[in-house]
């Protein structure tokens, strides 16, 4: 098949594919052409040259030897040609290809032309892009439809969170207890007649003035309680309350008038131990038992958290030593409830430790080049040897100038707290005891803490007495055990002679 005969079945096949004007418009165009043709006679022969001139170009053109000027004006959209435009092409080339000719053995070679090629891509392109649009619009359709949820659902979210945020701030600062480690009781009244308003003001100076409250905010205990509907339900009365206690919690308390939880005052004396402790507490009828309370005391770890100085505390290698937390419950007067725990009590005594042992303590044992461990073990050691508060400066300044001498403290409360007999003179074969307790048969101090002291044999320990340290005391000994004075002797006969004079009233 000759290729002009393939155009023109392409030309009708692209025709085909028209809008019905547009084919109304080339018949037209045909029929006039036709009587001008007529008209023209002559005329007609060039026709049909100029027609023979398309075909060679497109001859040409297939054939890939067409100039691109010709290839431009062939496929120009302004011609008048039937075949119209290569737009005809970029619309639906390849259909047109098909409708040409498909059986003709020619077809692949011709469909197969760089021309078709291309136009398929084109039309690849443009279904390419028909869906992104298609996609576009559907993606727009449904935007418009779930924007303002979407907007709605965003902005309660973002809501939420702010007033999360700042509501947990809030609570946090004025609602939750002002101090959740502080059990202390304070005994707070109630007037008769009083509004939110004056119990707000009782519970804000209960502590004293100066000083921080059980709550701290008045104009927020007023707002809650007026939130909640409770500010005609608050009785008059007397309160025990403490620092760990919530809004809630003191406005429950309040609310019900329920009489006050029973204080009871536990008082521990400097030098005791921890055993003595729990014993005197069953004693006192705050603890039923001592089991738990010594238990807690074995190893302190369920008090790491609240109180980090018990880290700093050395583990016993010869697990000689029962109690890791001997000599760091500090021995003061406290008020506690009848029904207080084991846990809370020892928490009490620690704060208090860690409340006396602050920076002045720290950077002067630091100064002497010891740590708050052994500071504690020697004070434990004074508070047994010394009865009279004058007498501390002295033992210490004596302790020192052993141990700078690298002698052995020779201390019986060491061994004692050991063998615990109850008595002020030990045998030879007492003395003796193998004990890492034991200072008559090891030099320095003694593996830990034989009690608890308090305040002034801490501060002994850091400020020892000069004067006896300058004139090198060596020894001392009880005088009357009635009185607790001590003597003191710089040299072995001195001291030989003082036990002579004073062992027998002991």
């Amino acid at each position: 098949m000759k290729y002009n005969e393939i155009l023109e079945k392409m030309r009708l096949g692209v025709q085909s594919l028209q809008p019905e004007s547009y084919k109304k418009k080339v018949k037209a165009r045909e029929a006039a052409e036709l009587r001008a043709a007529e008209r023209a006679g002559g005329n007609a022969g060039g026709a049909a040259r100029a027609d023979d001139a398309i075909y060679a170009d497109m001859n040409e053109y297939f054939d890939g030897k067409l100039s691109e000027e010709k290839e431009r004006k062939l496929f120009s959209s302004r011609s008048d040609r039937p075949l119209s435009a290569k737009k005809q092409y970029a619309r639906k080339a390849s259909a047109a290809a098909v409708n040409a000719d498909p059986d003709d053995p020619e077809f692949d070679s011709l469909h197969g032309h760089r021309y078709f090629k291309t136009e398929a891509e084109i039309r690849e392109r443009a279904d390419a892009k028909e869906n992104l649009q298609k996609s576009v619009r559907i993606f727009w359709r449904v935007w418009s439809i779930v924007r303002v949820p979407i907007i709605l659902a965003a902005s309660v979210l973002i809501v939420y969170t702010l007033v999360s945020k700042v509501g947990t701030k809030l609570v946090d600062k004025y609602i939750m207890p002002v101090d959740k480690n502080d059990p202390t009781p304070v005994v707070v009244t109630i007037a008769p007649g009083s509004g939110a308003s004056e119990i707000a003001k009782v519970l804000y100076e209960a502590c004293g003035e100066g000083k921080e409250g059980l709550i701290s905010n008045k104009a927020i205990f007023k707002v809650y309680v007026d939130f909640i509907g409770k500010s005609s339900r608050l009785q008059a009365g007397t309160y025990v309350l403490s620092k760990n206690m919530s809004i809630p919690d003191i406005v429950d308390t309040i609310c019900r008038g329920m009489p006050p939880r029973e204080v009871r005052k536990l008082q521990v004396t400097e030098g005791m131990t921890i055993e003595a402790m729990a014993q005197k507490l069953v004693a006192d009828g705050i603890l039923s038992s001592p089991d738990r309370f010594l238990e807690l005391c074995k190893t302190g770890a369920a008090f790491v958290n609240d109180h980090p100085f018990i880290k700093d505390i050395p583990d016993d290698e010869t697990g000689e030593r029962k109690y890791k937390l001997e000599g760091f419950l500090f021995p003061a007067t406290y008020e506690v409830f009848v029904d207080a725990t084991e846990e809370t009590i020892i928490d009490k005594m620690l704060s208090r430790f860690g409340q006396i042992w602050g920076p002045i303590y720290t950077a002067r044992a630091r100064t002497l080049g010891l740590s708050m461990y052994e500071v504690v073990t020697l004070a434990s050691t004074i508070e047994k040897e010394a009865r009279l508060k004058e007498d501390f400066g002295k033992v210490s300044a004596v302790f020192k100038n052993r141990m700078a001498r690298d002698m052995m403290l020779e201390s019986d409360a060491t061994i004692e707290y050991v063998l615990k007999t109850g008595s002020i003179k030990l045998t030879e074969e007492q003395l003796a005891t193998p004990s890492g307790y034991n200072t008559h048969i090891n030099k320095g101090l003694p593996i830990g803490p034989v009690s608890n002291p308090g305040d002034a044999a801490l501060n002994a320990v850091l400020f020892p007495n000069e004067e006896f340290m300058q004139d090198g005391y060596l020894y001392f000994c009880l005088t009357d055990p009635n009185i607790g004075a001590l003597v003191y002797a710089k040299t072995p006969e001195e001291h030989a002679a003082n036990v002579a004079k004073y062992s027998p009233l002991w």
